[in-house]
């Protein structure tokens, strides 16, 4: 993982890669590409927002190696609980992330957090900003 701020921001999280000039006015197109090729709506600066943080890419990180629980994502990445409770409400938010539940034979049942897209894209051309999200 490696964070470059040269007047644009470009990083890479496993498999996130942008590169982006951060995006202003309308010319921004968001599409979401699924398995069956279907377009869902997505919240672009949730998602910019939430990949800006340096916590919740670390978050997205864990996630992609397996489901993990809110308390095994602080000690996995040095956070408080409370901190991770935040940086995953901006990631489910964003639709980056989802909330499932582990079934235990004894005691409560646990939230936990997977990781909702196989990848991000993004594309600055002169027509704009284009926002990939390939689930």
């Amino acid at each position: 993982m490696s964070l470059h701020i040269t007047g644009e921001l470009l990083f890479v999280v496993h498999r996130i890669r942008c590169h982006v000039p951060m995006p202003a006015g309308p010319t921004t197109a968001i599409e979401i590409t699924t398995d069956a090729g279907t377009a869902d709506e997505i919240d672009q600066q949730a998602v910019f927002h939430a990949l800006d943080e340096p916590v919740c890419r670390a978050i997205l990180t864990a996630v992609q190696a397996e489901a993990r629980t809110a308390r095994e994502l602080a000690e996995e990445c040095g956070q408080s609980l409370s901190t991770v409770y935040r940086k995953i409400s901006l990631l489910t938010d964003a639709g980056l992330i989802e909330e499932h539940t582990r079934i235990k034979t004894r005691g409560k049942h646990a939230s936990q957090y997977v990781c909702a897209f196989e990848e991000i894209a993004v594309s600055v051309t002169a027509d704009g900003v284009l926002l990939r999200v390939s689930r």
